[in-house]
């Protein structure tokens, strides 16, 4: 199974230079297409690079939206530094088989991420994106914190619920809902989050069984003992 491989979208990795005033609004783009669709998988991260800055001419001629700046604090002086947007491998898939079911697994592979990189095809994604997904209202923290407090008796960490979030964005609420129902009949926090969130695995039905299988015990089982 693929590994949960991080992306950023304002400066990819696999490019070596600096983008330019053109390539970084791309980028900035499809940033805003992601949080109008799908905001819980956008992670904002500060990044900078170090030994370098831009020119006066550079930021004359960029636009006031370009990302990256001059650092101008102790620690960034002679860094260009900038917030980028990380986004993972299999939260991204799971968006996307949920929104768009008539594509399988491999297609959306094949389709959706470059097999010789592992890196996302950005066009085929904001195609999907922009076709299949519906709008997604971004939700804030303390927004978050009531839909925990809702169903804190399960005893799931606060912690945990904010990561499965990442996972889950807004269906999230309906999850946990199904967890604390599951939870007043046997009263075990753990295999009531189990069973809420396999069972919205299973209700993905491009998700193979092995696959959704790998996902719960690789990454989300932790999810659900942590403190």
């Amino acid at each position: 199974m693929e590994q949960n491989h991080k992306y950023y979208i304002i400066w990819p990795l696999d490019q070596p230079t600096l983008p330019s005033g053109k390539a970084a609004a791309k980028q900035v783009d499809f940033v805003n297409l992601i949080r109008n669709k799908a905001p819980h998988l956008l992670i904002p991260e500060k990044r900078s690079l170090s030994n370098t800055s831009l020119s006066m001419v550079s930021l004359l001629i960029s636009k006031k939206e370009y990302p990256f700046k001059n650092g101008q604090q102790a620690h960034t002086k002679g860094s260009v530094v900038w917030t980028d947007y990380a986004i993972y491998f299999w939260q991204l898939v799971l968006y996307l088989l949920k929104t768009h079911p008539a594509i399988g697994l491999e297609e959306l592979l094949r389709t959706c991420f470059h097999a010789d990189s592992h890196q996302p095809n950005q066009q085929s994604i904001e195609t999907l994106m922009a076709t299949y997904g519906t709008h997604s209202p971004i939700i804030e923290t303390d927004e978050l914190d009531r839909w925990y407090d809702e169903i804190s008796l399960t005893h799931l960490s606060p912690q945990s619920y904010h990561q499965l979030y990442r996972w889950f964005g807004i269906e999230l609420k309906a999850i946990g809902y199904q967890a604390f129902d599951h939870f007043m009949n046997q009263r075990d926090g753990i295999k009531a989050w189990q069973q809420a969130i396999q069972q919205y695995l299973s209700d993905i039905d491009n998700l193979p069984d092995d696959i959704a299988s790998s996902i719960f015990d690789d990454y989300l089982q932790a999810l659900l003992t942590e403190h």
